[in-house]
């Protein structure tokens, strides 16, 4: 999918490509998008404990990227 939307984000704003993406994410941690999401992408658990917390997936996120939660969800 980032394939595809990769051409028409890097064509914006920066300041409104990452409102825009976080909107999406934040979007997707909704019902119904959750679950076509995860029947979507559903990919086996690859646990990771870090800072005494264990995890059901690696995590990989810019610092600063969410820096309100508004998107926790997703």
């Amino acid at each position: 999918m980032y394939r595809f939307l990769r051409p028409a984000l890097f064509k914006l704003d920066p300041e409104n490509a990452h409102q825009l993406t976080l909107q999406l994410v934040r979007l997707a941690g909704y019902q119904p998008f959750r679950a076509i999401l995860s029947k979507i992408y559903d990919t086996p658990d690859k646990p990771v404990e870090a800072f005494g917390l264990r995890f059901k997936n690696p995590v990989g996120l810019a610092a600063g990227y969410d820096k309100d939660g508004i998107a926790i969800r997703g």
